[in-house]
């Protein structure tokens, strides 16, 4: 009669837990999403799956909060249908959470407005010096987005990202095992391809990473907005392939950016009236690439240096604008070269 009891007691907690602890940790998160002064956000079911030690999140909403005396800061909203959380129950033996976090259908319009009292240097390093003090952690982390806006709060600085896949391996706190978290994120850019690998040095007490970025076949008709501010013209077609590769070491950015553009059909501006200068501007610009050709091997190319600090990077754009602009003219008028750029 005792042994029954027992076994009924237990099945009964384990009812209680099965129906509960859902309910718990669903409270648990949006009460850890509503008490921030900087964001509010929800989850509206939270599964329970103990045979395959994962937890599953639904409907997880977070969007900042707009304050009206301070217009000028970042905002951002997100929404995630499914979220996945697998532990390795093995691991909590030897007091260590192990996890993969398998985030789906993830969208999100994030819009950031610089702010210079903002220190990233100083922001990693508290975040860093945090997560030394929480119990040992691994987690490999897959995010895949249907959708990201972002926007620097400019119509030139608009980029969509979709088809989005972000996978993060090793992030850890214990760097007594690994040191190197690594990254991937592939996506669809400007009707282009985006590739981007990268590590990261988890024991830096200063951020320091490296990144290889390849952008592949982009529509150059998504920066007629940057080509109407910088160079006064817009184009119908072409296509635009980017290279960089950017490391810092700590807290020092170094690298190159190298954009090529080929397949190049230049259109005249019609959003203000052209005076005389702006028609040769225009003419001449589209004799000069109608000159090169419009072969993928005839592209126009040019390598820009990257380096400053991680809150104050420099990439001279000014630099880049005269240079394509020697390549273009300078492959039909030699005689008229008027900045050497190698290349």
């Amino acid at each position: 009669m005792g042994i029954l009891l027992i076994i009924f007691i237990a099945l009964c907690l384990t009812a209680l837990m099965w129906i509960g602890m859902p309910v718990l940790i669903r409270m648990f998160i949006n009460h850890k999403l509503n008490t921030s002064s900087k964001f509010i956000g929800s989850a509206r079911q939270v599964k329970l799956e103990l045979l395959r030690g994962q937890i599953v999140l639904y409907d997880v909403q977070l969007e900042s909060i707009h304050d009206p005396l301070h217009a000028e800061e970042s905002t951002f909203s997100l929404h995630v249908p499914v979220t996945i959380i697998k532990l390795s129950w093995r691991s909590l033996w030897h007091r260590e959470i192990a996890a993969s976090v398998n985030i789906k259908r993830l969208s999100a319009k994030i819009i950031h407005r610089p702010d210079p009292e903002i220190s990233l240097d100083k922001l990693y390093h508290e975040i860093h010096s945090r997560i030394r003090t929480l119990i040992c952690f691994n987690v490999s982390l897959t995010i895949e987005a249907s959708e990201v806006s972002y926007c620097m709060d400019d119509e030139l600085n608009t980029i969509m990202l979709r088809s989005v896949s972000c996978h993060i391996d090793n992030l850890t706190n214990n760097f007594t095992k690994v040191h190197q978290t690594t990254f991937r994120i592939n996506s669809e850019v400007f009707e282009g391809t985006l590739h981007v690998t990268g590590t990261i040095d988890a024991r830096a007490e200063k951020l320091t990473f490296a990144s290889h970025i390849l952008l592949d076949r982009a529509r150059l008709p998504y920066l007629n907005p940057f080509l109407r501010k910088y160079m006064r013209f817009d184009v119908a077609a072409g296509l635009l392939d980017v290279c960089a590769e950017v490391q810092t070491d700590e807290g020092i950015v170094t690298g190159y950016l190298e954009p090529a553009i080929s397949n190049v059909q230049v259109r005249g501006r019609d959003d203000f009236d052209k005076g005389f200068f702006n028609k040769v501007w225009e003419w001449g610009i589209a004799l000069a690439i109608k000159g090169i050709g419009s072969g993928r091997q005839d592209k126009i190319s040019i390598r820009i240096p990257i380096r400053g600090t991680v809150d104050t990077v420099h990439v001279s754009v000014g630099s880049m604008i005269p240079g394509i602009i020697n390549k273009l003219f300078g492959r039909i008028l030699p005689m008229f070269r008027l900045w050497p750029v190698a290349g």
